[in-house]
């Protein structure tokens, strides 16, 4: 046999032994051992990774011994694991705290999860100073290090919003000190909803004459001014923590007026640091922050400031913008939807609060106004005398001690309170169109939160039944009229109303002109655009200014319209005006037929032929009463809308 067969022939039994011959010099490798004992595994599998002279080290076995290899010029740990809950979805960071080799601290910094493995997040916290060595794989290789050599951290959970939660199947309202519930605070809850909603901090709930006296306090805001504004203001506070708000109410009025200070005392219910310098939302930020903001301040007020839209068109249009933005929002319970990166939907970020704004004017459009219950401040209307008690009071904490009692006696009910609401929501509508049918959903939800208020201060001993009647009358006569001013103020902005308005000043203003349909001058041309002027011969002619944007046909009422031009010179003379239409030109024509103003010549046509030597072959049949309904004995499109 050769000496090539011998090495690799197998052992035979009873033969030749496989054994080495004593005295060899031959290692053979040893079995790898499984289920190794905790106790004894370090001394089998030791760690590929490990801190020397002040720097995560790679440990490599050679020949000569193991070498450390640095992997950076610091060494770090992650220190702890934070999961932020912000009800929609849960986002993990790592904390993590180190030092430099050269000696120096390394701050403590909160990494998100998913940017942990790309150690991007070095440089971006700690600067120029700490170094990952240059080499193929080493960020991985201090990725595992920091892992590996920081065991297990510790791992706790920050819910990131305020508002009601179900906690181990119990409802706490979360604010920035913690929680309450129903037998009071709640120990081992953390609440950072960040930024601004830091203040949102409330007080241990006070109880008996403590609790009348906090809640007397926060009464005090009904006699800052008159009752058309105080009264909705002081009920959004105790509607906003029932649940969602599928409205917003703006205070309305020039400078100086007071409302900064009356949105700071409401706002103050969820913390004493806030005031009118301190007020967490403002109109200038960008549609982001705002929705952040309103998504984290859940069941609870929202208070945003500064809306005046000034300076160039697009800068106020990009105001109007925002505010319509937030507010459909808002009464739609609705967001953006984004997508990650893998281009999946996240969860949606629906405003969660109830949003009151301020400004010196008023959002534009129909349907935003719609959505919002709007307050006009008056000048000198004012009490400031009360005002100064009553922030003294704020400051003090007693507003936000009546919060903390009212939600902690809101706990037990939460389970059920959406079906509550719900039908007692429902119910309200009938009564109060009876009384006020002009009411908007507005009021009537804000009426529920004041009967919440009433029942809640009644069994703190806070009012007596009668005085709850009392109050409760005051609310509904104060919603009855501020809602009988939203109907007006809502009329006024209607898209058909603000049409009709436009064109009758785009024809005296002498913008645009209608011809006739069997001559040049129509029959009606001093308000259709014509104007007289001296003539060749003695006395005065007509003359058309402007464009043309259709013609007159007296003999059967109707005005034809051009429906491309007598758009264009509407919108335009609206936009200079800076509330331009805010509907389409085919949905603008279809609203007019819906209201009657048009005469069609079938359900699928919203244009008619025109009769006479009409410069146009088709146009937009306008009855003229629809402008001047006064001459017709009619309502016209005004009394339709008011």
């Amino acid at each position: 046999m050769s000496r090539r067969q011998k090495r690799h022939a197998p052992p035979v039994p009873g033969g030749e032994s496989s054994a080495p011959p004593e005295g060899s010099f031959t290692n053979p490798r040893p079995k790898p051992r499984v289920n190794v004992p905790e106790d004894e595994a370090p001394a089998f599998m030791p760690s590929p990774y490990m801190e020397n002279g002040g720097r995560i080290c790679q440990r490599k076995q050679t020949d000569s011994g193991p070498v450390f290899i640095p992997l950076c010029n610091f060494a770090a740990s992650i220190v702890g694991e934070l999961v932020k809950d912000d009800g929609a979805e849960k986002q993990t960071y790592f904390s993590l705290e180190g030092r430099l080799a050269s000696g120096g601290a390394l701050e403590r910094i909160d990494v998100p999860s998913a940017q942990f493995g790309g150690l991007n997040w070095i440089i971006a916290h700690w600067g120029a100073r700490a170094v990952v060595n240059a080499g193929n794989g080493t960020k991985d290789h201090l990725r595992a290090a920091l892992q590996v050599l920081s065991g297990t951290p510790a791992r706790r959970v920050v819910f990131a919003h305020v508002g009601w939660r179900q906690i181990e199947d119990r409802w706490l309202y979360l604010h920035t000190g913690g929680a309450i519930g129903a037998e009071g605070v709640v120990t081992g809850i953390e609440v950072d909803p960040g930024g601004k909603l830091q203040a949102f901090t409330l007080p241990d709930p006070p109880e008996g004459e403590a609790l009348r006296e906090a809640i007397r306090a926060s009464m005090g805001l009904l006699a800052l001014a008159p009752d058309a504004v105080t009264v909705p203001l002081f009920l959004s506070c105790y509607r906003a923590p029932l649940g969602p708000s599928p409205f917003g109410l703006h205070l309305a009025g020039r400078t100086g007026n007071g409302k900064s200070v009356l949105q700071s005392l409401a706002q103050a219910h969820w913390g004493a640091a806030f005031d009118h310098q301190s007020i967490p939302g403002n109109w200038q930020s960008t549609k982001t922050a705002l929705e952040v903001l309103t998504f984290a301040a859940k069941d609870a007020v929202l208070c945003i400031d500064d809306f005046a839209p000034d300076g160039s068109k697009q800068d106020q249009a990009r105001l109007q913008g925002t505010m319509a933005h937030i507010f459909r929002s808002v009464g739609n319970g609705s967001s953006r939807d984004r997508c990650n990166d893998s281009a999946t939907l996240r969860p949606s970020r629906t405003p969660r609060g109830l949003v009151v704004s301020s400004g010196e004017d008023l959002p534009a459009g129909h349907s935003i106004r719609a959505r919002v219950l709007i307050l006009e401040t008056e000048p000198n209307s004012i009490k400031w005398e009360r005002v100064t008690n009553l922030q003294a009071q704020a400051k003090a904490g007693q507003l936000a001690a009546a919060m903390a009692g009212y939600v902690r006696w809101l706990a037990p009910h939460m389970a059920s309170m959406p079906a509550v609401l719900g039908e007692r929501l429902a119910s309200l509508r009938g009564a109060f169109q009876a009384t006020h049918k002009r009411t908007t959903d507005q009021a009537v939800q804000l009426f529920a939160g004041g009967e919440h208020f009433l029942r809640f201060a009644q069994e703190a001993g806070a009012i007596t039944p009668a005085e709850a009647g009392v109050l409760q009358a005051r609310f509904g006569a104060a919603l009855g009229a501020v809602a009988e001013a939203q109907a007006e103020a809502q009329a006024a902005s209607d898209p058909v109303r603000r049409f009709i308005e436009v064109l009758r000043a785009l024809f005296l203003s002498g913008r645009a002109h209608l011809e006739g349909t069997e001559a040049l001058e129509p029959e009606h041309s001093e308000r259709l655009g014509w104007v007289k002027v001296s003539g060749r011969s003695e006395g005065f002619e007509m003359t058309q200014k402007g464009r043309c944007i259709g013609w007159e046909d007296a003999a059967h009422g109707l005005l034809y319209l051009e429906p491309s031009a007598c758009y264009a010179e509407v919108q335009a003379f609206a936009g200079q005006e800076g509330e331009p239409l805010p509907v389409s030109k085919a949905t603008l024509w279809k609203r007019l037929r819906e209201r009657g103003l048009i005469e069609t010549e079938d359900a699928q046509r919203l244009t008619k032929k025109a009769p006479g030597r009409g410069m146009f072959q088709r146009g937009i049949a306008l009855h003229t009463s629809a402008l001047w309904p006064e001459e017709e004995g009619q309502g016209g499109v005004f009394g339709e809308v008011a």
